[in-house]
């Protein structure tokens, strides 16, 4: 789905809000509507169905992915690829991603990864976090996956061994 934003005058904007049935209803099911296009399926509450991504990262069913493997400069960069939520899983090109340990994200950026020959010195893809690299659109603005997990879900690494203390163990081992 692609998301284009419109500029409406207050008279074009008031024409749409007075062809509003339900509150609910946005202003793009509004213009659907109005110009005979398909509405989109409603789900049984208010809010669109989400599919879990994990770590508290919900997306919405229709919602699309943005995957930049270097950092966006700015609106004219294109990302290197793009991806659709869908209601049984992650759809790169029309094809679903099959899941490789629970996520759908790294694989669906591995696949672009390969196509766009993105491989380090020993011809291995990059290794990259795929939260890290996948954007949404949140209030206009390209988000990373990343900021939108919920801190009391998110995974850490586990902390490296403290350092050992060799006197103790040089002492312990009868060794000093």
């Amino acid at each position: 789905m692609f998301v284009e934003y419109v500029g409406l005058e207050q008279d074009v904007a008031s024409e749409i809000e007075a062809r509003r049935e339900d509150r609910s209803e946005t202003k793009n099911d509004i213009l659907r509507r109005l110009f005979g296009g398909q509405p989109m399926p409603k789900s049984a509450g208010k809010h669109p169905p989400h599919l879990d991504f994990g770590q508290g990262i919900k997306l919405a069913v229709g919602e699309r992915l943005y995957l930049f493997l270097t950092k966006p400069r700015g609106v004219d960069q294109k990302p290197d690829g793009l991806a659709e939520v869908r209601a049984d899983g992650l759809y790169l090109e029309g094809n679903k991603v099959d899941p490789s340990k629970g996520s759908s994200l790294a694989p669906a950026m591995h696949v672009i990864q390969a196509r766009l020959n993105h491989r380090n010195s020993k011809g291995e893809l990059v290794p990259l976090s795929a939260f890290q690299k996948w954007y949404v659109v949140r209030d206009g603005k390209l988000v990373p996956l990343d900021q939108l997990k919920d801190p009391k879900l998110r995974r850490r690494r586990q902390p490296k061994a403290s350092t050992v203390d060799v006197k103790a163990l040089l002492a312990e081992l009868g060794i000093e």
